[in-house]
């Protein structure tokens, strides 16, 4: 990941001591010809403490006034007050992340050695052959539609909605012939079942019988051809028996389906808790990145702010020297003062170097 940069700048500090570093330079030059003019400092026994100390505090107020606007121990302390936060945000999340591996191994344990006791596929095609078998009496239900009045396109949409009836009715028959608790009961509740579906044949049959005489006596009028229903109640039954056949043979049965449910449920919980372990591993990091982040920017203020003292330092250290310059320039007695050879009589008291000298990366 990319660091970004934090040269942080203030441009109410830049503007500030901009002038006021002019405005200072000018005034020194003005006092150290003024006084060069009478000769002094002295040649001996005089100290530049005394011609100077105006101008070193001049320069400590913008070091205080700098120290002002950017307090270092605001930094500091946003630094510190965050880094309590993220470490009980990351010992929380770290925590919930211990507790989402371990529910990951323990459904991953869960599910190896385990397989699919049964595929979709042949759910599928057991659904689509009891379709299919059951096809047979809607389509043959279609002229009956017709003849009550319902258009082509009405009749075979209501053919495939009463063949959808029949398949529902041979793949629950076998479930309600399960109920039986013994083989007494299976056998009488198979035969109640398959007496209404027979007398719902029956009367299809009859129908397609009339409507077949109808369609024969229509096309020929001295015909008197009479039709059996028996056929058609058999080929109906017939199918009809085979699909619970399918679905009582081929189908899952309800331990395979709620093993099915289950073994379903235990891949989905896999997934959610990858998803989990990955989601408390993004925020684990987010929460790092925003923690560093703001160290990075208030350790950018911090060094900002020393290096501002630095450039105020030097100013009134290049100034002690200009006025020395500038104060021999306009002596008259040609001399140079013992105390010019003194060092910069002045200590600063600065803000932001106590902080330079710490190592903000690793600030807790």
């Amino acid at each position: 990941m990319e660091s970004k940069n934090y040269g942080y700048q203030n441009s109410t500090i830049e503007e500030l001591l901009a002038s006021k570093f002019k405005e200072v330079t000018e005034y020194v030059k003005i006092s150290a010809q003024s006084v060069g003019s009478k000769n002094l400092p002295q040649l001996t026994s005089d100290n530049m403490r005394f011609y100077f100390e105006e101008f070193h505090l001049l320069h400590q107020q913008l070091i205080d006034t700098v120290g002002g606007i950017i307090p270092p121990e605001t930094c500091v302390d946003q630094v510190l007050e965050r880094n309590k936060i993220t470490q009980n945000k990351q010992r929380d999340l770290h925590n919930k992340l211990i507790t989402a591996k371990g529910n990951h191994i323990y459904t991953k344990a869960k599910h190896e050695g385990k397989s699919l006791p049964v595929s979709e596929l042949r759910m599928i095609v057991c659904w689509a052959a009891i379709l299919v078998v059951c096809l047979f009496d809607g389509l043959m239900a279609v002229p009956i539609f017709e003849a009550s009045g319902f258009n082509l396109l009405e009749s075979t949409g209501m053919a495939i909605m009463f063949s959808a009836a029949l398949a529902v009715i041979c793949h629950y028959s076998t479930k309600l012939i399960r109920l039986g608790k013994t083989v007494a009961q299976r056998r009488l509740i198979a035969g109640a079942i398959l007496l209404m579906i027979t007398l719902l044949f029956c009367f299809m049959a009859n129908m397609r019988v009339h409507h077949l005489e109808y369609m024969v006596h229509a096309n020929d009028n001295s015909s008197h051809e009479v039709f059996s229903p028996i056929p058609f109640i058999a080929f109906s039954v017939l199918f009809f028996s085979v699909g619970i056949i399918i679905s009582f043979f081929s189908m899952p049965t309800k331990e395979e389906r709620n093993y099915l449910r289950q073994y379903k449920q235990l891949l989905q919980d896999i997934k959610d808790s990858d998803a989990t372990i990955a989601s408390l591993e993004r925020q684990k990091d987010a929460v790092q990145i925003e923690n560093s982040e703001l160290r990075n920017l208030n350790g950018s203020i911090l060094i900002y702010g020393a290096s501002l003292e630095d450039r105020i330092i030097h100013h009134a250290h290049s100034l002690y020297a200009l006025w020395m310059n500038e104060n021999l320039m306009y002596r008259s007695d040609n001399g140079k003062p013992s105390c010019f050879d003194q060092a910069y009589p002045f200590t600063f008291s600065t803000n932001f170097h106590s902080f330079k000298s710490m190592n903000y990366e690793t600030l807790e």
